[in-house]
């Protein structure tokens, strides 16, 4: 729904209210001053429009002795206290009704001491959970749904009564009344983005941490892979200048000394010794194209972290400049 209005208001043993009084507001003007003298009942008005919603009174929220005894319904007793709220706008028009439920001379402050009733078109009698549900469907928009409640947050709207706009001016300090200001017009959520900004930057700041130490790794058996790979097989030993000369000669030797005391000689094929270093120097390959994938999408992941940081400055920019707005 939009540009919902109240119709009418009628009071009936509510507070100051003995006899039932109903307020006639559905005149067309969006403006409507209520005036009297002390005692004449204007507080008690915006108190049973406040109540009737809410089953709550903001000037009673913190701990009252008011709230040990009867305060909600007329004294002395005669019947429990009952508000009717005519509300809606130019499609629909609904009733909602809220009542103590029983009078026992106890505390009768609190939701859960009423029964609250809405009725209206396409809609039957809705009670208590089910009528709270529907205040929350149709007073507020899709985009808040299922993140603000309507009855919590009324009063931050129902600045009306003199009590109200003396706790805001004088009873709070600077960043309460900022708190309050910022949920009033929606930038209270500022607060849990940076939150959440700050989650995924720490993070973020322990998965570099990690990365870094892997890429130092990284590169360290990179180095000593490298320094395998480019080893040649072309080196002095003595007076040859070939590993498979070296090789030919020991085993020259060698083969001497065994035929000299009647022992088999060693027949060794130095072309399966080059297929083993080759194959091994395949697999080193193919090891250094695995860590190189994992350089890049180490870089890849720091060039992501970088681009959240940027984000975060302008979140912090941002946010300075609604400071100053809401200040």
């Amino acid at each position: 729904m939009s540009n919902i209005k109240i119709f009418s208001v009628t009071i009936d043993h509510f507070r100051g209210f003995r006899d039932p009084q109903t307020f006639t507001l559905d005149s067309g003007s969006d403006f409507v001053l209520l005036s009297g003298f002390n005692g004449f009942g204007k507080t008690s008005f915006y108190d049973a429009i406040e109540w009737g919603f809410t089953g709550e009174l903001f000037r009673y929220k913190d701990p009252n002795e008011d709230k040990k005894r009867p305060f909600i319904t007329y004294q002395p007793f005669e019947q429990p206290a009952k508000v009717t709220i005519e509300f809606g706008d130019e499609k629909a028009k609904y009733t909602l009704f809220r009542e103590i439920k029983k009078y026992d001379g106890n505390s009768d402050y609190g939701a859960n001491k009423t029964t609250l009733t809405i009725s209206g078109p396409g809609i039957k009698d809705l009670k208590n959970k089910k009528a709270i549900d529907f205040l929350n469907d149709i007073m507020i928009k899709d985009e808040w749904k299922g993140r603000v409640d309507f009855q919590k947050n009324f009063s931050l709207f129902h600045l009306l009564t003199q009590d109200k706009l003396k706790h805001f001016v004088q009873g709070l300090k600077s960043p309460e009344r900022y708190k309050e200001l910022s949920t009033l017009i929606g930038t209270d959520d500022f607060s849990k983005y940076k939150d959440k900004i700050k989650k995924v930057r720490d993070h973020a700041d322990g998965k570099k941490a990690n990365l870094v130490t892997k890429i130092e790794g990284s590169n360290n058996e990179i180095n000593i892979l490298n320094n395998l790979i480019e080893v040649k097989k072309d080196f002095n030993i003595g007076k040859e200048d070939r590993l498979d000369e070296f090789i030919s000669k020991l085993l020259s030797e060698f083969n001497s000394i065994c035929l000299k005391y009647d022992i088999d000689p060693i027949i060794f094929d130095y072309d399966d010794l080059l297929d083993s270093i080759n194959k091994f120097k395949e697999d080193i390959l193919m090891v250094k194209a695995n860590i190189n994938s994992k350089i890049k999408n180490n870089n890849k992941k720091e060039e992501n972290f970088e681009a959240l940081k940027v984000e975060e400055k302008n979140y912090y920019s941002n946010l300075q400049k609604v400071k100053k707005l809401v200040v």
